[in-house]
């Protein structure tokens, strides 16, 4: 049996590369890319700190990225996506405190799993230290598949 190994990595770089170029491809990112602050931890958006536990908030905008079968671009313009869609508008008036995502906003599809939910709200706390680690993560998640 192949052991597979899933790693945590930056979602803040991530990109959706689309064809556009003469021969259809891209193959890079440049100038100011910035990603959707849903995914941003509010520590990352105010102060620039960056580490493991922001890609772990990431992780929980994820979550519901999965739960709900569509990207975050389509899913934020969709109907489930209008109340985060609108937080995040407020977010970004000036002068406004950035805060966590508020995980009432976020809408499950019927069905989803509630420690899925439950994983997500720890990952999406205001606190970096109230998120969990990446082994607290693949435990919760064994438990749940095991």
């Amino acid at each position: 049996m192949r052991r597979l190994t899933a790693k945590l990595c930056d979602f803040g770089l991530s990109h959706r590369l689309r064809g556009g170029g003469p021969d259809g491809d891209l193959t890079h990112v440049t100038g100011p890319q910035r990603r959707s602050s849903l995914y941003s931890a509010p520590e990352l958006v105010q102060y620039g700190h960056s580490g493991y536990k922001q890609d772990v908030y990431a992780y929980g905008v994820l979550l519901w990225e999965l739960a709900c079968g569509l990207p975050l671009p389509d899913l934020l313009d969709g109907p489930m996506g209008r109340p985060a869609r609108e937080w995040l508008r407020g977010q970004a008036a000036p002068g406004a405190v950035v805060r966590a995502v508020p995980t009432e906003l976020l809408a499950w599809p019927e069905g989803t799993p509630w420690g899925i939910r439950e994983l997500a709200e720890r990952c999406l706390q205001e606190q970096p230290t109230e998120r969990p680690d990446a082994r607290e993560m693949r435990r919760i998640l064994e438990r749940m598949t095991g």
